[in-house]
């Protein structure tokens, strides 16, 4: 008896960790709640993080990545380091280090064009100009 129930607390725990894994890899869903990440950034930027960043780097993001970068923090970051994370934000696109190319698989709608990667690069420059 006791071996029958270890092995379907077994297969219930590899059901919750596939069904785990499964769920990071949904597409991104721009809904209200991620529409706007801060007043304080412009509309057209926060259209492009909530559509290619969000997912991963907000409060309900991995861990990984929300270390790095907490959209959701956003505004309780002071002027220096809005303007650093921006900066690092840039360089991270420019370079087509993010989005992830494996996060990409999956939200192909998540690609940044060029025009969103300058929107991103001159609004990081006047974030670095004004701190």
């Amino acid at each position: 008896m006791k071996s029958f129930r270890s092995f379907y607390s077994l297969v219930l725990l590899g059901l919750m960790l596939s069904f785990s894994a499964f769920s990071q890899n949904n597409p991104v869903e721009n809904t209200k709640e991620t529409a706007k990440i801060s007043k304080a950034i412009p509309d057209d930027v926060n259209a492009v993080l909530a559509n290619s960043c969000f997912q991963c780097h907000s409060n309900d993001g991995s861990g990984m990545a929300r270390a790095k970068m907490n959209l959701s923090e956003w505004d309780s970051y002071d002027a220096d380091k809005k303007a650093t994370k921006a900066g690092a934000m840039c360089n991270e696109i420019i370079k087509d280090m993010m989005p992830p190319k494996r996060f990409l698989s999956s939200n192909p709608s998540a690609a940044l064009s060029g025009e969103q990667k300058e929107l991103i690069c001159k609004w990081s420059e006047s974030l670095a100009a004004n701190k």
